[in-house]
């Protein structure tokens, strides 16, 4: 399970640096472009996509608790199979109506204030990986909407399925603003 928390640890950081620094190269290039929605109902702007995405990860972490306030949860059947569900379609990179009014994107960040949050959530994720008791890291201490109780290898999975399907996302809505990235979606070098 560790070196799978570390690679999955690594990789979620590579994206997110790569997805900062193509938006921030944007940003300078083309002012005010990361606040721009494709036409339609209900769009997101790029910045709004990002602000989701760390907001996300954010909840999915419990909201960066004191470890001496983390309480491990009892995962039913039920939450089993909602979890297999919900990696399936995360999976599939399928947009779907955000399960919590919290993360629901603003708009009210700039992409420094975002960037900020994020070195927050990797910054207590690594601190959660490298020092909570090795019998702590299957523990249940996380929890999505839909797919229940999670344990930390189970929350990072899902988070990193998260990241891809919205960095899809993002080359789309970027594609509809005649705009190219050639950095979206991230494609890691092995």
């Amino acid at each position: 399970m560790e070196q799978n928390l570390y690679y999955m640890m690594h990789s979620t950081h590579d994206h997110k640096t790569e997805l900062i620094k193509a938006l921030s190269s944007l940003n300078k290039q083309y002012a005010g472009i990361l606040r721009r929605k494709p036409p339609g109902e209900e769009r997101w702007s790029p910045i709004m996509v990002l602000e989701h995405m760390v907001l996300t990860e954010r909840s999915l972490l419990g909201g960066l608790p004191e470890p001496e306030n983390m309480e491990p949860v009892e995962r039913t059947w039920r939450n089993k199979i909602s979890y297999a569900i919900t990696s399936y379609v995360f999976n599939l990179q399928l947009l779907l109506p955000v399960p919590e009014v919290a993360l629901y994107p603003k708009g009210e960040y700039d992409i420094y204030e975002l960037t900020d949050m994020w070195d927050e959530n990797h910054a207590w994720l690594r601190s959660f990986i490298t020092e909570a008791p090795r019998d702590c890291l299957g523990e249940n201490y996380f929890h999505h909407q839909i797919a229940g109780p999670l344990n930390i290898e189970q929350a990072m999975s899902l988070n990193l399925a998260h990241l891809v399907m919205h960095e899809f996302q993002l080359s789309h809505i970027f594609m509809e603003l005649n705009v190219e990235v050639p950095h979206l979606p991230y494609e890691p070098t092995t």
